[in-house]
């Protein structure tokens, strides 16, 4: 009867013993990881618990969402839960099991080391200091192998995200990331010094690669009710603006929203051909942008000072 589900679980949680009428599923718990299966999985109603470290929630997709956020989808297809549409994930963040930091791996002839060295230095123009401190690394199996993974720690210290890039253009998923809200963290916030000018830019690889106070928003929009914004608005910093060269109109959106707060931003403005800072491996390339910014004023100047470097 519940032979989908069961299938399911097992294929991120291993193999089940099945007890009860087989209405309950017990697994090894990887919350605490107790030797003996302490994780209860009601195959009727979605709820889980742990015996040992009393792990649970009212529905086995916040479980499953923790491997991989495409398995939530399919357990609310199993699930007939309409309720899910707009899940929003909260649970303590662990890095993939089997992480291993790129920059003090023993085994640098296992192939997985290998393909991340090489996608990460000779492929996106990273160098061996930026996986140190970004601690940057990689699993050998699971549902992140073939992923460098970014971990992304908080103001104390902690890690509250994480962000896996595929390291094969042909990969279904090209991002693997916790399904969480975002709004609620800053990414490596622990490296950020909100007194000093700040640099808002999409993705990880920009942030690396622009350099210090470079912070990723993970897409190309703030919320308003994001802890980035709130921040921000609370230490009102100079504030550079560098998105994608398609994403204009949001690069102006953040740029009004922000100045309606009394923060002075300026937009950067990428070089002819360059799609984004993290494609531009000339990092004294990147700097001499900074000093090129526009101010944003709120009125046509700054769309002027843009149609003028799109003419040059």
């Amino acid at each position: 009867m519940f032979e989908d589900k069961i299938s399911l679980l097992e294929s991120v949680l291993g193999e089940a013993t099945i007890r009860r009428h087989g209405t309950q599923a017990y697994f090894h718990c990887p919350f605490c990881n107790h030797y003996k299966k302490k994780l209860n999985v009601n195959l009727e109603t979605g709820q889980y618990h742990c015996w040992v470290c009393n792990e649970s929630n009212g529905s086995a997709a916040y479980l499953l969402g923790r491997f991989d956020r495409n398995l939530i989808f399919q357990w609310k297809e199993l699930q007939g839960d309409k309720s899910l549409d707009r899940l929003v994930i909260s649970y303590k963040i662990l890095l993939p099991d089997g992480f291993i930091r790129l920059a003090s791996a023993i085994d640098k002839d296992c192939p997985y080391y290998k393909r991340s060295i090489r996608y990460l230095l000779d492929e996106r123009g990273l160098v061996i200091k930026d996986l140190e401190k970004f601690n940057v690394g990689y699993v050998r199996d699971g549902p992140y192998s073939n992923y460098v993974i970014f971990p992304s720690y908080d103001a104390q210290g902690d890690l509250n995200y994480f962000v896996a890039r595929a390291v094969y253009k042909n990969m279904n998923l090209k991002y693997k990331n916790p399904l969480i809200d975002k709004t609620s963290i800053i990414f490596n916030e622990l490296f950020i010094d909100f007194s000093q000018p700040i640099v808002l830019v999409e993705g990880v690889f920009d942030a690396i690669i622009g350099g210090d106070n470079f912070i990723p928003i993970l897409g190309n929009s703030i919320s308003e009710d994001s802890r980035l914004l709130a921040r921000l608005i609370e230490e009102k910093p100079i504030v550079y603006i560098a998105l994608d060269d398609d994403a204009y109109n949001y690069q102006t959106r953040i740029a009004s929203s922000l100045y309606q707060y009394g923060i002075r931003v300026y937009s950067v403005y990428l070089d002819v051909g360059v799609k984004d800072i993290g494609s531009m491996k000339d990092r004294e390339r990147v700097k001499r942008l900074i000093p090129s910014a526009v101010p944003y004023s709120g009125n046509l100047t700054e769309r002027l000072e843009r149609r003028f470097k799109e003419c040059r």
